[in-house]
Protein backbone atom coordinates (compact mmCIF):
# COMPACT_ATOMS: atom_id res chain seq x y z
CA UNK A 1 0.00 0.00 0.00
CA UNK A 2 1.15 3.84 -0.82
CA UNK A 3 1.09 6.13 1.98
CA UNK A 4 1.16 9.85 1.44
CA UNK A 5 2.58 12.76 3.56
CA UNK A 6 1.14 15.95 4.50
CA UNK A 7 3.59 18.74 4.08
CA UNK A 8 7.26 17.82 5.40
CA UNK A 9 10.07 20.30 6.51
CA UNK A 10 13.51 19.78 5.19
CA UNK A 11 16.89 21.38 7.06
CA UNK A 12 19.24 22.82 4.13
CA UNK A 13 22.89 24.26 4.42
CA UNK A 14 22.25 27.42 2.90
CA UNK A 15 25.59 28.83 2.18
CA UNK A 16 25.85 25.72 -0.27
CA UNK A 17 22.55 26.50 -1.80
CA UNK A 18 23.56 29.94 -2.32
CA UNK A 19 26.80 29.37 -4.02
CA UNK A 20 24.71 26.73 -6.58
CA UNK A 21 22.19 30.18 -6.79
CA UNK A 22 24.65 32.44 -7.38
CA UNK A 23 26.51 30.03 -10.32
CA UNK A 24 23.20 29.40 -12.10
CA UNK A 25 22.14 33.11 -12.05
CA UNK A 26 26.25 33.65 -14.02
CA UNK A 27 25.12 31.15 -16.52
CA UNK A 28 21.59 32.53 -16.94
CA UNK A 29 22.92 36.27 -17.20
CA UNK A 30 25.39 34.91 -19.86
CA UNK A 31 22.40 32.85 -21.98
CA UNK A 32 20.56 35.97 -21.44
CA UNK A 33 16.97 33.86 -20.17
CA UNK A 34 16.14 34.85 -17.68
CA UNK A 35 12.04 34.68 -17.16
CA UNK A 36 10.66 38.50 -16.66
CA UNK A 37 9.62 37.76 -13.36
CA UNK A 38 12.90 37.01 -12.24
CA UNK A 39 14.26 40.20 -13.47
CA UNK A 40 13.80 42.65 -10.10
CA UNK A 41 15.56 40.11 -7.99
CA UNK A 42 16.91 37.01 -10.07
CA UNK A 43 19.28 35.87 -6.98
CA UNK A 44 15.98 35.24 -4.55
CA UNK A 45 14.76 33.70 -7.43
CA UNK A 46 17.71 31.58 -8.11
CA UNK A 47 18.03 30.85 -4.24
CA UNK A 48 14.39 29.37 -4.22
CA UNK A 49 14.72 27.30 -6.95
CA UNK A 50 18.40 25.67 -5.70
CA UNK A 51 16.44 25.43 -2.35
CA UNK A 52 13.35 23.68 -3.33
CA UNK A 53 15.22 21.21 -5.54
CA UNK A 54 17.91 20.08 -2.81
CA UNK A 55 15.23 20.05 -0.39
CA UNK A 56 13.62 17.32 -2.28
CA UNK A 57 16.98 15.74 -3.21
CA UNK A 58 17.49 15.53 -0.17
CA UNK A 59 14.03 14.41 0.98
CA UNK A 60 13.97 11.65 -1.33
CA UNK A 61 17.93 10.36 -1.62
CA UNK A 62 18.45 11.67 -4.97
CA UNK A 63 21.79 13.68 -6.18
CA UNK A 64 21.55 17.36 -5.51
CA UNK A 65 20.20 20.04 -7.62
CA UNK A 66 23.67 21.30 -9.98
CA UNK A 67 25.04 24.90 -10.78
CA UNK A 68 25.55 24.18 -14.49
CA UNK A 69 21.84 24.14 -16.13
CA UNK A 70 23.37 25.44 -19.37
CA UNK A 71 20.23 25.55 -22.04
CA UNK A 72 17.63 25.23 -18.99
CA UNK A 73 16.28 21.69 -17.81
CA UNK A 74 13.87 20.02 -20.50
CA UNK A 75 10.92 21.95 -18.45
CA UNK A 76 11.78 18.94 -15.37
CA UNK A 77 14.06 18.22 -12.36
CA UNK A 78 14.12 14.49 -11.61
CA UNK A 79 12.96 11.57 -13.51
CA UNK A 80 11.29 9.23 -10.63
CA UNK A 81 9.72 6.18 -10.22
CA UNK A 82 6.96 6.73 -8.06
CA UNK A 83 5.01 3.70 -6.97
CA UNK A 84 6.66 1.79 -10.31
CA UNK A 85 5.49 4.48 -12.19
CA UNK A 86 8.49 6.73 -13.89
CA UNK A 87 7.70 10.17 -13.88
CA UNK A 88 9.08 13.54 -15.15
CA UNK A 89 8.84 15.56 -11.82
CA UNK A 90 9.32 19.67 -12.04
CA UNK A 91 9.67 21.23 -8.05
CA UNK A 92 7.95 24.41 -7.99
CA UNK A 93 9.73 27.01 -5.07
CA UNK A 94 8.02 29.70 -3.45
CA UNK A 95 9.12 32.29 -1.18
CA UNK A 96 5.41 33.11 0.27
CA UNK A 97 4.28 30.62 3.21
CA UNK A 98 0.90 29.53 1.89
CA UNK A 99 2.12 28.85 -1.76
CA UNK A 100 -0.04 28.18 -4.98
CA UNK A 101 0.90 25.97 -7.20
CA UNK A 102 1.52 28.12 -10.86
CA UNK A 103 2.05 26.40 -13.73
CA UNK A 104 3.04 28.55 -16.89
CA UNK A 105 0.72 27.75 -20.26
CA UNK A 106 4.45 27.65 -21.81
CA UNK A 107 5.79 25.04 -19.45
CA UNK A 108 2.92 22.99 -19.27
CA UNK A 109 3.54 19.53 -20.27
CA UNK A 110 7.23 19.43 -20.16
CA UNK A 111 6.44 17.43 -16.89
CA UNK A 112 4.42 14.56 -15.77
CA UNK A 113 3.70 16.04 -12.10
CA UNK A 114 4.59 18.87 -9.79
CA UNK A 115 6.12 19.51 -6.60
CA UNK A 116 5.69 22.65 -4.69
CA UNK A 117 7.61 23.46 -1.92
CA UNK A 118 7.51 26.99 0.69
CA UNK A 119 10.99 28.58 0.85
CA UNK A 120 11.80 30.39 4.01
CA UNK A 121 15.36 31.90 2.93
CA UNK A 122 18.25 30.74 5.40
CA UNK A 123 15.86 28.35 7.67
CA UNK A 124 14.08 25.53 5.62
CA UNK A 125 11.72 24.25 3.46
CA UNK A 126 8.38 22.97 3.10
CA UNK A 127 7.54 20.12 0.53
CA UNK A 128 3.77 20.87 0.12
CA UNK A 129 2.21 18.63 -2.10
CA UNK A 130 2.45 17.82 -5.61
CA UNK A 131 0.06 16.96 -8.02
CA UNK A 132 0.14 15.28 -11.67
CA UNK A 133 -0.30 17.18 -14.92
CA UNK A 134 -3.19 15.66 -15.99
CA UNK A 135 -5.44 16.90 -12.85
CA UNK A 136 -3.92 20.78 -13.05
CA UNK A 137 -7.41 21.81 -14.50
CA UNK A 138 -9.82 19.95 -12.74
CA UNK A 139 -7.79 21.62 -9.13
CA UNK A 140 -6.53 24.70 -10.78
CA UNK A 141 -7.66 28.27 -12.01
CA UNK A 142 -6.68 30.11 -14.92
CA UNK A 143 -5.63 32.99 -14.30
CA UNK A 144 -2.91 35.94 -16.14
CA UNK A 145 -0.03 36.40 -14.28
CA UNK A 146 1.34 40.17 -13.66
CA UNK A 147 2.96 40.02 -16.72
CA UNK A 148 -0.16 39.04 -18.75
CA UNK A 149 0.86 35.33 -19.78
CA UNK A 150 -1.49 32.71 -18.85
CA UNK A 151 -1.06 30.26 -16.42
CA UNK A 152 -2.92 27.39 -14.00
CA UNK A 153 -2.98 28.26 -10.50
CA UNK A 154 -3.35 25.46 -8.07
CA UNK A 155 -4.24 26.23 -4.13
CA UNK A 156 -1.58 24.38 -1.99
CA UNK A 157 -4.25 22.86 -0.27
CA UNK A 158 -5.83 21.08 -3.60
CA UNK A 159 -2.39 19.56 -3.96
CA UNK A 160 -1.82 16.03 -2.51
CA UNK A 161 0.75 14.42 0.31
CA UNK A 162 4.09 14.31 -1.20
CA UNK A 163 4.17 10.61 -1.79
CA UNK A 164 6.59 8.53 0.86
CA UNK A 165 10.57 8.31 0.38
CA UNK A 166 10.32 4.26 0.66
CA UNK A 167 8.00 5.03 -2.85
CA UNK A 168 10.21 7.04 -4.52
CA UNK A 169 13.14 6.05 -6.21
CA UNK A 170 15.72 8.04 -9.27
CA UNK A 171 14.17 6.15 -12.72
CA UNK A 172 17.04 4.31 -14.85
CA UNK A 173 17.26 6.49 -17.96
Amino acid sequence: MTTRQTATTVDLDFDAVDLIAESRKEIHEQEGNHRPAYATDSMTAERVGVAAEAAVALRYGLPAPGASRVGGDDGYDYRLDVDGETLEVEIKGSKYDDPSLMISDEYRGDADAYLLASVSLGDDVVLCGWLRDDQLEERGRREASKFGDMMTVVDGDQLDPIPDPADVSPADD
